[in-house]
């Protein structure tokens, strides 16, 4: 019963840095976010065909950014859950070794 309560602590702490509000590259995503929709909406409402096609271009632009700061930040996240779990397992074996 302990194990798995741990093991859940440990999952929420995951989600939780992986979802945290005050997370800097959250905010810049959801920024972006919001000027792509800002964009699309700009070319969804221009007059003329030339203005929209700049406006889906910035807004393909946008989201390509988007796209790349998610990954980097999945990559930080897939970094720190190695981590800590390789730092548990040495901690595990350093404990082992030293009862056996």
């Amino acid at each position: 019963m302990r194990f798995t309560f741990r093991l859940s602590e440990l999952a929420a702490a995951m989600r939780w840095a992986y979802a945290a509000a005050d997370d800097p590259l959250q905010e810049s995503i959801a920024r972006s976010k919001e000027r792509i929709y800002a964009l699309m909406r700009r070319a969804r409402d221009a007059e003329e065909e030339r203005h929209a096609l700049l406006w889906r271009t910035l807004a393909e632009e946008q989201l390509d950014h988007v796209q790349q700061l998610e990954s980097t930040r999945l990559k930080y996240f897939t970094y720190a859950t190695v981590g800590f779990f390789s730092s548990f397992a040495v901690v595990l074996w350093a404990v082992l070794l030293w009862v056996c």
